[in-house]
Order: structure tokens, then sequence, then C-alpha cells
């Protein structure tokens, strides 16, 4: 057992309960997941099969705990743990792409259907996958979608970008990643290495005379990049099944195995704090178009004006609606616009929000003030033009001094808009 970086102990023998080593699939890969109850113990995942063993370190014991007797249907799902319970979601299998959800029932060692109360997108694979823990949605972008029966076998990229709902059980679509922007993170036709941090996705490529990696912060809707000026990394990029045995990311750090050149061919192992390479990254803009931003470039590219004055028609007839159908209703904000709109409105009486207020809000508090300053001046201007389409109000949130200070500055909303938003955010 590895016990810090480069040193091994050897702790035992293991003892195998119930476990036939030609149940492993030919190229084995592997997902470690840690229990919250039960600090002494680790469950791993075998890709493709979905086989479950839980190994004991106090008693060093391997066992294989599930039932599983079918295979080969979710190659590469997106696996996780969410309050001690195993998730699969998504992968590919039998010539198709599925968004196919299960989880393992701990009361009977069995994989059963996750059904949402709404359509998945059409496929969970290959894209950047993930759960947020600190919201408890599970978060899908980028997907690529591939059948042999349809699209004469070529695959088809999802731009869009769509949230899971655990407490509600459904599905929501936040935006789209512009296509024609989406190489400006790593994401072109090649699809690179990416790691799912539990809060940010890392996206490595090559960007000369340096390897980069793209931070995609989802939760705030965020890019940031991240040089190797050190060149730590190798200097290089392979394909994603070479990069997946140097890289793994373990309690928000992020370890990469460097092979050298030397005769003894040492194995270097780095150590990267996420929060390292946050702190040393700069912004690199918008994940992805959100709500309203996407649809209006999609309605304004095709010369449909009128179309934004029937879907705005519609959304408020849909919005009387709302209590009374169970169909999900795509809100034109997304769940971090709706936070600083209802924070907005409990502040009004109070003159609004000051800056470092909606720092917290945006979870940027951690940035320089240059980031933070133009993080937020980006997020209040789309957020400005969305309440204009929506609600045709300009400058619904105006910014004024502070009464103590004017060389500082709160955010509030105008009188005419605050009516509005209170009545449709009560």
């Amino acid at each position: 057992m590895e016990t810090s970086p480069n040193v091994w102990v050897n702790i035992g023998k293991v003892t195998s309960v119930n476990i036939n080593e030609n149940d492993f699939p030919p190229v084995v890969r592997v997902n470690s997941f840690e229990s919250n109850s039960d600090k002494q113990s680790r469950t791993f995942l075998i890709d493709c099969t979905n086989q479950v063993y839980h190994f004991n370190f106090k008693s060093r014991v391997l066992e294989r705990i599930d039932k599983t007797y079918y295979r080969g249907y979710n190659c590469l799902a997106t696996k996780f743990m969410r309050k001690d319970t195993l998730f699969s979601f998504g992968g590919y299998g039998f010539w198709q792409t599925t968004n196919i959800q299960t989880y393992f029932k701990n009361s009977t060692n069995e994989w059963e259907s996750f059904s949402p109360r709404n359509d998945a997108p059409k496929a969970i694979n290959d894209g950047l996958n993930g759960y947020i823990p600190q919201k408890d949605v599970f978060f899908s972008a980028f997907n690529t979608f591939h059948s042999d029966s349809e699209n004469q076998g070529k695959p088809q990229i999802n731009y869009g970008v769509y949230t899971f709902s655990f407490k509600d059980k459904t599905w929501q679509k936040e935006g789209e990643i512009n296509a024609s922007n989406s190489e400006k993170f790593g994401l072109g036709k090649t699809r690179p290495f990416t790691l799912w941090t539990g809060k940010y996705f890392l996206i490595k490529y090559y960007d000369a005379p340096q390897v980069k990696i793209r931070l995609a912060d989802p939760i705030n809707n965020q890019l940031y990049t991240w040089a190797d000026t050190k060149k730590l990394l190798d200097n290089k990029v392979e394909d994603p099944e070479h990069e997946m045995l140097k890289f793994y990311c373990w309690h928000d750090t992020l370890y990469f195995y460097n092979y050298t050149d030397n005769k003894n061919k040492e194995i270097r192992k780095i150590k990267l704090p996420i929060n390292q390479i946050m702190r040393e990254s700069v912004s690199a803009g918008s994940f992805y178009e959100t709500g309203m931003n996407w649809k209006m470039n999609m309605v304004l590219s095709m010369g449909g004006i009128l179309l934004i004055i029937g879907g705005i028609y519609s959304f408020n007839n849909r919005k009387k609606e709302a209590n009374s159908t169970e169909n999900v209703m795509v809100s034109p904000f997304n769940s971090q616009e709706r936070i600083i709109i209802k924070a907005l409105i409990e502040h009004y009486e109070n003159g609004g929000l000051e800056n470092q207020e909606i720092h917290e809000l945006l979870g940027i508090s951690h940035k320089t003030s240059e980031n933070q300053r133009k993080i937020k001046n980006e997020f209040i201007k789309s957020l400005n033009a969305k309440l204009m389409v929506v609600y045709s109000v300009n400058e619904s949130i105006i910014r004024t001094p502070t009464d103590l200070d004017k060389r500082f500055f709160k955010h509030e909303l105008n009188k005419e808009i605050f009516g509005i938003l209170k009545r449709d955010f009560a």
C-alpha cells in the first residue's frame, strides 16, 4: 500500500472472497470510491461490467459483493458515490451509446434502474459528466451519441448542457456550449483527457510551447487556464487511454506519474493541490452559454425576431400553468442567476448587494481582485441582457455608490423590475 508519494508498505497478505479472475475483462479499468460512513474500506467498480468489490484495510479482505452476470453495455460509464450509494450513468456497449441511469442497491447487492421523471439527454457518453455533491445534481455536457443503426454509424455531438436534480429526479437544460468556440477550452474534434474533481473538470491539452489545463467550473459557469510553465506534466499530450494511467485526482489534489527518461527509468510522482492550480490560473470567460443566451443566438441567426416575442408569451403562460402540470418547465434563468435574483430581491430595502456579497454568492471570493471584477461584471451584463429579453426592462440591475464611501458601489434592482421579480420569484 502507498502510504505517501512513492512510499510503499507491505501490510500483509490479502484474503479474497467470492472472486474469480476469469470474470475480469481483458482490459481492466477500476474506479475506487471512499465511503463516508466507513473510512476503513474502499469500494471498487470494474469497468464494462460494474462488478462491485469491497476491500477492508483492517481485515485485509477483498470480497466481490454484487450478483452481476451480464456485462458490456456500460463501458466508460460515469460512476460516482452519492450518500454511500453507487451510481452509474450512461456509457457505451453493444455498438451504441446509452443514457441509462442505475444505482447499486445495497440491501440486495443488485444494480437497479434509477428512472428520471422526464427525458434524459440522448446519450451520456464521452463528455463532461460528473456528480456535484454541494448541489446534489449530476452535470452532463458535450456528449457523443453513436449507434451503428443511425446516421450511417457516424457519431453526433450534443453541445447541450444539462443537470439532473436528485431531489426532483428531473433533467433540465441549462444552455449550450458554442460549437464554434468549443476548441477554446481544449474540446476539438479529438477528445482530450479529462478529469472530474467534484468541483472542476480538468481538461489537459497542448498549446505550444507547453501543456495547459482548462479548469471548467460548472457551478459558476466559468473557465480558467493553467499553464504548465515548469513542465511538470511531461510537456506532451497522449491519447486518453495512456493519460488515464498517469493521472488521478484524490481529495482535491491532482496526482501525476512522470516517467523520466534516465537510465534507471525513475517514476516521479507529482502532487498538485487543486487550490494551487486555481491560484495560478487566469480567467478564460464563460464555460457555456446559459438559458436565454443560447436560445437568442439560435433565433437571431434564423432572423426570427418574432419568435422571441412568441417565446416570452409562451414562457409567461407556462409560468401560470406550472402548478397544474407535472411537465418540467425550462426556466430562462440558470441556478446561479436565480440565486442572485433572489438575493437582490431580499436585499432591495437595504440598498442591494455589496461586491463582497456577490463574490460569495458566485463562489469567487478566493480569486484575485481583478478576476473577481471581470467575472462579476460579465455576470451582471449577461443577466441584465436576459432580463431585458424576458421582461422588456432595460438596466434591471443598477450600480449605486455606497452611503459610507462613494468610491465603492452596490448592485440593486431598479424599481420597475423589483415588483415584477418579487411576483415571479415569490
